[in-house]
Formats: structure tokens, C-alpha cells, sequence
């Protein structure tokens, strides 16, 4: 057997660009299927990088297997690209929320991974230049954080590219700790765009796997006669995915949900059925009401990535959360249709605060949004009339030691 700093040699290669061109909401027919601007790792590269990650995986369940029980915080340092007078660039009500949304789809029956923001304040990066038409090679030195994952909030990638971001996979070097999020006009962000991003940071390939052409060398069967463990995404929990403008078309159906109307075949004749909700999909939808998801399989190999991301030395994922004063006097009450929340805010070295939501004093809670520093109020305007809600907040550069009390209402 290959030593696990053999395996991890396999890798240094494998880093990959992954982008796609951010379409809008408001189609009626499907967008264009989504372009990257760099292919696919090879069947062989995957295997190379799922196989070492998996045996960091047995490695660490080894030493500790409490680790995969409960929720596992990991830091983000943000870096915002504005203008070199300061103006522009996302802000932090919106990157707040962002982050709550991705944080949402992370967590799966109370475990998994979930993300909170490293420091006091982001990393401002004022270069007119640089907001105009973005380019890694032109950030200033040491600007990555070696012991968080690194993501770059930028304004345009420039007049000749044109995409919602790109991410790289798990390897020894401190730039593999980087997503570029790219600017948009909605909420798309944090639906798709971020969770799918750092789904690559964590070790998920593209559900179609290699092929462009219109169909894909995964074979729809699962069982006697699957490949679905060596070539696709590795998984077999998502179905075999055509892509392609003529395998993989789609379109929406009366909620505005993607639904697959594309007609070919695999190698065995048999029609491909793909998860058009799969965040590591190409499949755009039509709004906030069809959630976007990730599968079991896909949960267990972003563990798997995160494992392998704790072996590496050039980074670190420990940055600490910020010491912030926990908000306290929370209150419930209801607007219409919507839960107001009011709290006070006591500290001066927030980032933000995510507010959290359960349906038992215990939990699981999970995150239905966010505010900038400062703001000590949100409407939760997806609560279901009828039922009992636990609410909290936490400053968003914290973990679970700087919590508001819990407060509940029907």
C-alpha cells in the first residue's frame, strides 16, 4: 500500500479552476448550460484525490471518532476587492446573509460542517484595478490567511471572463485554501454559487463528471454492472448527470423548480434521470423555493476533504473565533406573516450575526439569515404558521460560545 505522504504527492497537480457563467432568475427557459473556463480533473487525478482523502478520513476516525458525531466549525477569512477610495465591494449585511444560506445547507440531521468568519473584520483589498477585472496574480503578497480557508468576495472578473466563481481542491498549498465568489444581483449566491464553491474546497467534483459533449461515462444503472465508484463524481448517491446543451436540457415547471427534459442515453441505452436540485449541479432554478441539497455521499466526502485539509502544513483551519460578547435580551414577536426578532447587541468586534432557528429547545438549530455589525433586529419571513420555533443569535465570528439565549414562539 502506497504511504499517505505518497498519496498526497498524487495531488500536487490536481489543483483546478472551477467557474460557471452566472445567468439570471427571471428566464422563463432555461439558461445556457454553464461554462468553465478549465476541464474537469481526470477520472484518474479523482480517484487519486478521493483515495488519499479517504485514508485521512480512517486516520482521523481512527484517533477520534466523536469527530463525525457532531458539528465541525471551520474559518473563513473574507477578503473584499473594492475601489482603491473604499467604495464598492460586497457588503457585510449582504455577505452576512450570504453565509447564514450556505451554512444552511451544510448542516444535515444536526452534523456536518459549518463556517464562521476569522477576525474582527474582513481583509479590505481597495484597488480599482483589481475591482475592475480581477486576477489572483495581481493580489498584493500575503494575503491569505494560513490558518482559515481564504474567500475572495470580487466586484467583475474582468471583460474577457465571465463566471460565478471558481474553487480549488485539497491539496498542500496554501492557495488551495481559496474560493473567488463573483458579485451578482440576488440570492444566488448563497443558494448556489457559495455552497457549490466550497463544496470543490472540500473535495466535490461536478456531478457530470468529464465530459462537455452532451453525455457522460457514468452509466445510470446503480448495483451489479455500476461505475458510479470510479468515473462521474464518485458517488452513488447522485445520479448519473448527461450535461450538455442536448442530454442535458431542462426547464421549469409551475414553482420554478428545474425539471430535466433532456432524452439521451448511456452506454447501456438506459435514460438519465439527474438531480437538478444537486448543488454540485449545472441546473439553474427559479427561486428560493426549490432548495438546493447535497446527498449523503456527498456530506461523507466533504469529511473526507476536511480530513485531508488537516493534514496538510502550509495552512491550518484553527483560527480562533473572535472573543465578541454574546447579545443578549432576545424578543420574539409577530409581524404578519413574518417572526421579528430584537436583541441587544453588546458588542463593539463583531462581524455580524447569524440568526438560528430550531423546532425543539435543543435543536438541531439552522441558520435563516444574517445581519451586519450593529444591527440587533431580523425577520425571519420563512416561518410556517401553526408551529413552535426556538430562535438564537450568534455573532458571526464566533462559534457556539458567544450564544444569545434561546427564545421560542408559535
Amino acid at each position: 500500500m502506497a504511504t499517505f505522504s505518497t498519496r498526497l504527492s498524487l495531488l500536487l497537480s490536481t489543483i483546478l479552476l472551477i467557474c460557471w457563467q452566472h445567468q439570471g432568475l427571471a428566464q422563463q427557459t432555461p439558461p445556457n448550460l454553464l461554462d468553465c473556463r478549465t476541464p474537469d480533473l481526470t477520472d484518474q487525478q479523482k480517484r487519486d484525490l478521493d483515495a488519499a482523502a479517504k485514508f485521512a478520513f480512517q486516520i482521523k476516525k481512527a484517533q477520534n471518532d466523536k469527530a463525525f458525531t457532531g458539528i465541525t466549525y471551520v474559518p473563513i477569512r473574507p477578503h473584499i476587492v473594492r475601489q482603491s477610495d473604499g467604495t464598492g465591494g460586497m457588503t457585510l449585511t449582504r455577505m452576512n446573509h450570504l453565509m447564514a444560506q450556505t451554512n444552511r445547507y451544510y448542516l444535515l440531521s444536526g452534523s456536518g460542517i459549518q463556517f464562521y468568519f476569522a477576525g474582527a473584520s474582513p481583509d479590505y483589498i481597495d484597488n480599482t484595478a483589481l475591482y475592475n477585472s480581477f486576477s489572483e496574480g495581481n493580489l498584493p503578497n500575503g494575503t491569505d490567511a494560513t490558518n482559515a480557508m481564504n474567500m475572495y468576495f470580487i466586484h467583475s472578473p474582468g471583460p474577457n471572463a465571465n463566471y460565478g466563481g471558481y474553487a480549488y481542491y485539497p491539496t498542500t498549498d496554501l492557495s488551495s485554501t481559496r474560493s473567488v465568489i463573483a458579485q451578482a444581483a440576488n440570492d444566488y449566491l448563497g443558494r448556489f454559487v457559495i455552497p457549490h464553491e466550497l463544496g470543490h474546497n472540500f473535495n466535490l467534483f461536478h456531478t457530470f463528471g468529464n465530459t462537455n459533449s452532451g453525455n457522460s461515462a457514468e452509466l445510470v444503472t446503480r448495483g451489479a454492472g455500476a461505475n458510479c465508484s470510479s468515473t462521474g463524481d464518485l458517488i452513488c448517491d447522485t445520479p448519473a448527470d448527461p450535461h450538455g446543451p442536448s442530454c442535458g436540457g431542462y426547464a421549469y415547471n409551475s414553482a420554478g423548480c428545474a425539471v430535466y427534459t433532456g432524452t439521451c442515453t448511456d452506454a447501456n441505452g438506459d435514460t438519465y434521470n439527474p438531480q437538478t436540485g444537486n448543488t454540485m449541479s449545472y441546473y439553474f432554478d427559479g427561486g428560493p423555493a426549490c432548495l438546493r441539497f447535497f446527498t449523503a455521499g456527498q456530506y461523507d466526502r466533504m469529511q473526507a476533504g476536511l480530513a485531508l485539509r488537516q493534514t496538510h502544513t502550509a495552512y491550518s483551519l484553527n483560527a480562533p473565533a473572535t472573543p465578541v460578547t454574546a447579545p443578549t435580551n432576545l424578543l420574539l414577536s409577530l409581524t404578519g406573516a413574518a417572526v421579528q426578532l430584537t436583541w441587544q447587541d453588546n458588542a463593539t468586534n463583531e462581524m455580524g450575526y447569524f440568526v438560528e432557528r430550531a423546532t425543539t429547545t435543543n435543536g438541531p438549530f439552522d441558520p435563516v439569515g444574517g445581519v451586519p455589525p450593529n444591527t440587533a433586529t431580523f425577520a425571519d419571513q420563512t416561518a410556517t404558521p401553526g408551529t413552535a420555533y426556538y430562535y438564537r443569535s450568534r455573532p458571526s465570528n464566533t462559534t457556539t460560545g458567544h450564544l444569545s439565549p434561546v427564545q421560542t414562539i408559535t
